[in-house]
């Protein structure tokens, strides 16, 4: 994963941030999102929820108050700070300098929840999610070997149900006489993303059949047309192709590295 570089100057302050994992100067916890919750509501941030995008900084008192864990520190050059999933923190420079920073993220059944939780959550509040989950999922469960049981079945349950969801709908397509032609996932393509209301859309597109061609998930793209007029519904993974990668989809052993039935 490339990296991230910051030029920063004295009392530079970076934005409020909960990230998967990231490298920082000033951290605190995320345990205690009810309470940070309460003071964005209270300094009138729009939307009022802990989707930390903006440029809100807390005020200490009002931390310690409420006994919420504050951890402030300053990174030497040549230190290395690591910040778990979810943490919530904030940086400021007290210098000039430069600084580099990765979002990682471990294969672990930790890292995994953290993540689904957060693209659960951006979906609820209209925000796009950075990682495709959906999509992310169907590449690890093919080209990974997963040994961490809990992991495992975390991962077996999302791809169950967007299996469940890909047959219902193709079978109220069906149904309804609406045509869904197979247009294979080219190699390296990104992933798409609904442009009304930015949740990820996986396999089934429903594309606006004009000169921009735009990608609709299929709740927006029935609120537009009920009977899907003015639109194209591609399908970019066969169902059988989906099945058998489920199917194929087994728990290893490190010890033997043998596939498990699940």
């Amino acid at each position: 994963m490339l990296p991230q570089v910051f030029f920063v100057f004295p009392r530079c302050k970076g934005g409020n941030r909960q990230l998967f994992s990231k490298t920082l100067r000033i951290l605190l916890h995320g345990n205690e999102k009810k309470v940070i919750h309460q003071l964005y509501c209270s300094n009138n941030l729009i939307g009022c929820c802990i989707s930390f995008l903006g440029s809100w900084w807390p005020i200490l008192e009002d931390l310690y108050e409420e006994r919420v864990p504050v951890y402030r520190f300053i990174q030497k050059p040549g230190d290395l700070v690591w910040v778990n999933a979810g943490a919530v923190h904030w940086v400021q420079a007290v210098g000039w300098c430069n600084n580099v920073a990765w979002n990682v993220g471990p294969l672990t059944e930790f890292q995994y929840n953290m993540a689904v939780e957060r693209y659960e959550w951006n979906k609820l509040q209209g925000n796009r999610s950075i990682v495709p989950m959906i999509l992310l999922t169907w590449n690890l469960a093919r080209n990974i070997k997963i040994s961490e049981k809990k992991l495992y079945e975390h991962m077996r349950q999302v791809l169950a149900r967007v299996l469940k969801y890909c047959q219902v709908t193709l079978d109220c397509l069906k149904e309804a006489g609406v045509t869904v032609t197979l247009q294979r996932r080219a190699e390296h393509e990104a992933a798409h993303y609904c442009c009304v209301c930015e949740i990820e859309v996986f396999n089934i597109l429903f594309v606006t059949n004009n000169k921009k061609h735009q990608v609709h998930c299929q709740d927006c793209a029935r609120k537009t047309s009920d009977d899907l007029q003015g639109f194209v519904v591609l399908q970019q993974f066969p169902m059988e192709e989906l099945y058998k990668m489920y199917n194929d989809f087994r728990l290893y052993q490190q010890s033997s590295s043998r596939a498990v039935q699940p």
